[in-house]
């Protein structure tokens, strides 16, 4: 038909809107994929991870007379990523970041983490 009049045999149209996109946050602050962006105070259980790969962070910057951290930022993806803002002089501007990766737990075990560098702050 010419006159634009339906017969019941054409398929309905559909109409689809653009609209912005719509972001949604959740309170934990973690984004998936992305560096959290609070930077969380240093606990025992990181110096104690961060003390495994200091062997690593020697051999590129040399002997350390302190290595102490500090503060923390974490990356969840495939696993967790840590990177440690870490004292290794008594000069507050002495600092290093350590990252080292973690895969994630399955049934209770989890894989050794790796060593992913230490770069001057």
């Amino acid at each position: 038909m010419s006159d634009g009049a339906k017969t019941g045999d054409e398929p309905e149209e559909m109409r689809i809107e653009v609209q912005e996109p719509v972001f949604i946050k959740a309170n934990t602050g973690m984004i998936c994929g992305g560096v959290n962006p609070t930077q969380h105070p240093a606990t025992p259980e990181i110096q104690q991870k961060i003390d495994q790969y200091r062997d690593d962070v020697e051999k590129l910057h040399g002997k350390l007379e302190e290595y102490t951290a500090i503060s923390y930022q974490d990356q969840l993806v495939n696993g967790m990523n840590y990177y440690v803002k870490v004292r290794v002089a008594s000069s507050p501007k002495k600092h290093l970041e350590v990252s080292y990766g973690e895969p994630f737990k399955r049934d209770g075990i989890q894989g050794p983490g790796s060593f992913h560098g230490a770069i001057a702050l």
